[in-house]
């Protein structure tokens, strides 16, 4: 809806307000006028039948009441003379002087019926004034009211025409002062439609008007120089924004991501205790131990993702001393869980403990990502095996498919976030989101290892992982957390 002008909200009112002031005035100044013309013709009515009366009635016979004459304040020009009746109680009219009777007998015998005092008469025509007389006689005295109804016409032209000369300058003058207040107001308009246009070294300047238009000048100026300022500021680190903001995003999608793992995990031991696959207390403990692992890193994750987005603050991992072969045991338990119909195998077991610095949520996290990535690109029925090896200061687990293999043009491609291979080659259709892989490199990278892809023997691919063990230097700093650049790796994978 488009919004009136300044001009039309300072002039509309005060041309309402004026107007009505004037219409107020118009109105009593026309009926005080009219009011004082009548008790002017009363007055002249009262002259009137003392002096003409007199002359109907003879000397010494009953007449006029016995009163002083009355004197007339004042008296209204150009007045037509008085027409002075003498009229029976029936309405007949016995005697008449000074002007030529303009009544009809009907109203004659009305005025002759009616009660005596003084009041208009014919239409607004005339001013009448009634007496009884002493013989039962009705006196009757009017004045021609014409005089007094062209003096009104030309009182309320008058005041008709001065009151529109009074608005047509009013509206002039009103107007050219809401120009002048509105001047400053649209010279600071057009600077700032500039200024929001990216404009920003356009300054409002000191515009002539009153002194609240260049105080808002002033502070005009003052803020659009703090934005200059901040904006300067802002562009400063803008690469460090953008790079926070790609972390938080991408911290939001991988957990979004994760969530899928141990609920995949949860739903599987479920699965297994409905179908009586858990006989043996030592299976159903197990299977517990699992759910209640799975749920406590499903609570940090959903934890740490609630913390950063109520206060933009990352979760540093805390590191422990894990050992390998028991993290690679976890994952097994959690695949055959998930996923009953996969053949999974262990190969190339170490009895020696394989202990290295890190976090196992997100070790577990990243080799149960590749595992799963293998079973979707494996032919139902092929085995998916986890090899794992001491070689020169690090543990090297394997994880081996009999799938499609990847394409070694693809091969550094893979490990890119959401990136995804021919959906065809998805045994079961589910191709993911693209970040598995993506975060198993991330969390490797932070623990100062490798990852890599080969390609298996007679089809199919082998991923490598290599962790270095007890190198706390390359794991991570000096109080204890991991050096990384994702915020994937906080708390839980």
């Amino acid at each position: 809806m488009a919004r009136p002008a300044l001009r039309w909200l300072i002039l509309v009112p005060i041309l309402a307000v004026v107007t009505c002031g004037l219409l107020g005035l118009s109105i009593y100044v026309d009926r005080y006028v009219h009011r004082d013309l009548i008790e002017q013709v009363d007055a002249e009515l009262l002259r009137a039948e003392q002096t003409g009366l007199a002359r109907l009635t003879p000397p010494g016979a009953p007449g006029l009441p016995d009163r002083p004459p009355a004197q007339a304040r004042s008296t209204l020009s150009a007045v037509d003379g008085p027409v002075e009746l003498l009229v029976a109680s029936d309405g007949r009219l016995l005697e008449q002087t000074g002007e030529e009777n303009p009544f009809t007998d009907v109203e004659l015998a009305t005025l002759a019926s009616g009660a005596p005092g003084t009041y208009t008469f014919g239409d607004g025509e005339y001013r009448v004034r009634t007496i009884p007389l002493r013989d039962a006689t009705i006196g009757v005295t009017a004045l021609n009211l014409t005089n007094v109804d062209a003096v009104m016409s030309n009182l309320r032209r008058a005041l008709i025409a001065g009151s529109a000369v009074v608005l047509a300058l009013q509206a002039v003058i009103v107007w050219f002062i809401a120009s002048y207040l509105a001047r400053p107001l649209t010279q600071m308009t057009d600077s700032a439609r500039r200024i929001a246009r990216g404009e920003l070294d356009t300054t409002i300047g000191g515009p002539a008007g009153s002194r609240e238009t260049a105080a808002l000048a002033t502070d005009l100026d003052q803020m659009v120089y703090q934005l200059r300022s901040t904006i300067e500021q802002s562009e400063l680190s803008a690469e460090e924004a953008r790079r926070a903001r790609a972390q938080m995003e991408r911290f939001l999608a991988d957990a979004s991501h994760e969530l899928r793992t141990p609920l995949t995990a949860l739903r599987g031991y479920a699965d297994l205790y409905r179908g009586g696959m858990l006989q043996s207390p030592e299976d159903l403990d197990r299977a517990m131990s699992r759910v209640g692992s799975e749920s406590e890193r499903m609570t940090r994750l959903v934890n740490d993702m609630l913390r950063l987005t109520r206060t933009g603050a990352f979760v540093e991992a805390e590191l422990a001393s894990l050992d390998v072969n028991t993290v690679l045991k976890n994952v097994i338990a959690d695949l055959k869980a998930a996923y009953p119909d996969a053949i999974i195998e262990r190969e190339g077991a170490i009895d020696d403990p394989l202990m290295l610095l890190g976090d196992a949520d997100q070790l577990h996290q990243a080799l149960l990502n590749i595992a799963a990535n293998a079973r979707h690109h494996s032919p139902a029925g092929t085995p998916i095996a986890f090899d794992v090896a001491r070689h020169a200061g690090a543990a090297t687990v394997r994880v081996i498919d009999h799938g499609p293999g990847v394409n070694p043009e693809l091969a550094d491609k893979i490990f890119l976030p959401f990136f995804q291979a021919d959906v065809s080659r998805v045994r079961d259709g589910d191709a993911g989101a693209g970040l598995g892989l993506a975060i198993s490199k991330r969390i490797v990278d932070a623990h100062g290892g490798s990852i890599s892809v080969d390609p298996t023997p007679g089809g199919g691919a082998t991923f490598v992982v290599r962790l270095p063990l007890a190198a706390v230097d390359a794991l991570g700093s000096s109080d204890g957390t991991l050096e990384q650049d994702s915020p994937l790796v906080v708390g839980d994978g």
